[in-house]
């Protein structure tokens, strides 16, 4: 069987005994408290390891203990809200790269296509990657059709659409009407 799950001390153990919440390792005896033997509150480093199942048997250990319980609850609340801000995040980027897929879109129609000029198409470059990439290599390769579009629509950061408009205020791009119109 493979050692492919961690105990709370960190090793790597065999499924079975990291639910028996023991350490079978040699390095561990005399050493290193036994799980039972923790101290009230865990030290970060053994917090943030422990799975929710380690952080519920400290709990049933240590229960009565206000504070151990008041450890855990953050615990749990600090990984909850991890998981909301890495969705939260996924769906900024799917509300970005959906606004890229308009931009290039609507480019596209205005220059008839011709949204490369010669030294970018001699250097095969990607007319998308125009839209997310460093503005002088935009200017540099891109054609006078977009760059006439881009006057009109100028190009917004990652960071300036996930900001809002203050940041595209700060980033010098105010503009009377939102950049943001017609992305849902």
């Amino acid at each position: 069987m493979r050692y492919d799950v961690r105990d709370i001390l960190g090793h790597w153990v065999k499924p079975r005994t990291a639910a028996a919440e023991m350490c079978p390792h040699r390095c561990c005896r005399n050493r290193r408290p036994h799980p039972d033997n923790f101290p009230v509150l865990l030290d970060t480093k053994q917090l943030h390891r422990a799975s929710e199942n380690q952080l519920m048997y400290h709990l049933r250990r240590r229960g009565g203990e206000d504070r151990a319980v008041r450890q855990v609850v953050r615990e749990l609340d600090r990984r909850e809200n991890a998981v909301k801000r890495r969705a939260r995040a996924r769906d900024r980027d799917a509300e970005f790269r959906a606004y890229l897929e308009n931009e290039w879109a609507a480019a596209e129609q205005a220059t008839n296509g011709y949204m490369l000029n010669r030294r970018g198409e001699a250097a095969d470059v990607d007319p998308r990657s125009l839209f997310t990439g460093p503005e002088a290599r935009a200017r540099k390769y891109a054609s006078e059709e977009l760059r006439r579009y881009w006057d009109q629509h100028p190009r917004v950061s990652r960071a300036e659409f996930l900001g809002g408009e203050a940041a595209q205020l700060r980033g010098g791009r105010g503009r009377a009407e939102s950049r943001l119109y017609g992305v849902y």
